[in-house]
């Protein structure tokens, strides 16, 4: 996961978001969320640039500046794409982390 990191470490201040495809490709969708600083929302458009390729395999999202835990609305949105992991990017003690998660039956676990 170490692509994620790096993009972590750009030091954005808003959550950034995209897909993992299974050659370990990473692409970036835009975050369209009213208060980015806060949430993510990914791009409509751009979701229909993606979602229908087998070979997707992953969501991430970032956690500026907090930690790679779930949050609500993250737990919420994981449900909508069961077929995939999830991963967050943020710090634990100051050290740039991702957590993954999975869905089953119809939790959100960690991996």
């Amino acid at each position: 996961m170490q692509p994620l990191i790096d993009l972590y470490l750009e030091g954005h201040t808003v959550e950034r978001c995209g897909f993992i495809f299974r050659d370990g490709s990473i692409v970036e969708i835009d975050n369209v969320h009213s208060e980015p600083e806060r949430g993510f929302r990914m791009d409509p458009k751009q979701i229909l640039e993606h979602v229908d390729n087998p070979d997707l395999v992953g969501t991430w999202h970032t956690h500026p500046g907090g930690d790679p835990n779930l949050s609500q609305e993250d737990y919420a949105g994981f449900l909508s794409w069961p077929h995939l992991e999830h991963h967050i990017v943020g710090e634990l003690r100051g050290t740039p982390t991702v957590e993954s998660f999975v869905i089953d039956n119809g939790l959100v676990l960690k991996k």
